[in-house]
């Protein structure tokens, strides 16, 4: 009982921190003088570290095991002999994704460093949802997949695919 409720799900070896979020929020122009924005505190903003989530799916071979580290070009030559053209059906074959992961690779390296490159497609998105059957309390979690991981595997949602990173709190104006 001497714990908070919130302990049992943000557990600390987790990496959840809880934080005040300040948004600024844009006054508009009231003067030259007066500041354009204003500073709107939300207590109890539970969130992880990205860095710290990205390196744990990474080095995980149960939820890394479909990513795709080496992006490539994918070509469809018709049979009717009309000219050869690019297809574009995942993230890691774009020409953006292709171009930065070139660009990582000729990043100079650190003495002794021989650990391979890749990027890390983190796609963010959010839903609002209730969390009790009866009654109007809800929650807007915050969530990560992987560009790294083919569109197939990320439309089956699941926990070896789907990584809560926040929790946004519902906030009421007053006044």
């Amino acid at each position: 009982l001497a714990s908070s409720a919130s302990d049992a799900y943000f557990p600390n070896n987790d990496g959840w921190k809880e934080s005040v979020l300040v948004i600024p929020v844009p006054l508009g122009k009231i003067s030259k003088t007066a500041p354009s924005a204003a500073p709107f505190h939300i207590p109890n903003f539970f969130h992880r570290s990205l860095p710290a989530l990205v390196r744990s799916i990474f080095s995980s071979r149960d939820k890394s095991a479909t990513f795709v580290y080496e992006p490539f070009e994918l070509r469809y030559r018709p049979p009717t002999g009309e000219p050869e053209m690019g297809v574009y059906g995942e993230l890691y074959n774009s020409k953006i994704w292709r171009d930065a992961h070139a660009e990582v690779q000729r990043l100079p390296r650190a003495d002794g460093d021989k650990y391979p490159r890749a990027i890390a497609g983190l796609m963010l998105h959010s839903d609002g949802m209730l969390v009790t059957n009866f009654g109007d309390q809800s929650a807007w979690p915050a969530y990560i997949q992987f560009g790294n991981d083919s569109k197939t595997n990320r439309i089956r949602v699941s926990d070896t695919n789907l990584f809560q990173v926040a929790h946004i709190p519902k906030v009421r104006l007053s006044g």
